[in-house]
């Protein structure tokens, strides 16, 4: 999993660190995908990777984050609040966890109060704010998948003492 990761963080972080601190990293949101059988090649073309890394599809709107999200079942997204179009990151982000169960790390130049408010509505698993370096970036990654690995297991759980107390009850 750690090399997925760091292949996912090093094709995110160029894209994201060489930008100047109050643009998004190029309008994009990035998710790092999962490799399965249905990764195709038009994911392949439209990411930067190699044979050994995570492919990456990149999303210059909300709208086109879901419908790639939808289509590849990204394990983590990384958002910049600054997107093209009528919806901001926030509100992908929010989509995303909401439709999805992906989990996002929110990458801006902005850390006013209010924006931060906006933020947590929508429970990112990081805030990252730029300039950022490749090591932030990482650490962020790393944190918020063993993170949601973590709610998913304590639901997984949940759920199952539920059917438990259920069936006794019966």
């Amino acid at each position: 999993a750690s090399s997925s990761i760091d292949a996912a963080c090093c094709a995110v972080t160029s894209s994201i660190t060489q930008t100047a601190p109050t643009s998004g990293f190029a309008t994009s949101i990035a998710l790092p995908v999962r490799r399965t059988r249905t990764t195709t090649a038009s994911a392949r073309r439209r990411s930067s990777s190699d044979s050994n890394t995570c492919p990456l599809a990149n999303a210059a709107t909300a709208a086109e984050a879901l419908e790639l999200a939808e289509e590849f079942r990204p394990a983590l997204a990384l958002m910049d609040i600054n997107i093209r179009g009528p919806h901001d990151g926030l509100y992908a982000a929010g989509e995303l966890r909401a439709r999805f169960d992906i989990p996002s790390v929110m990458v801006t130049a902005y850390s006013d109060d209010e924006t931060i408010k906006r933020s947590a509505a929508v429970q990112p698993l990081g805030y990252l704010i730029k300039p950022i370096s490749e090591r932030d970036v990482k650490a962020a990654v790393e944190v918020a998948l063993l993170k949601h690995a973590s709610d998913r297991e304590l639901k997984r759980y949940q759920l199952e003492l539920e059917a438990t107390v259920r069936e006794l009850r019966e």
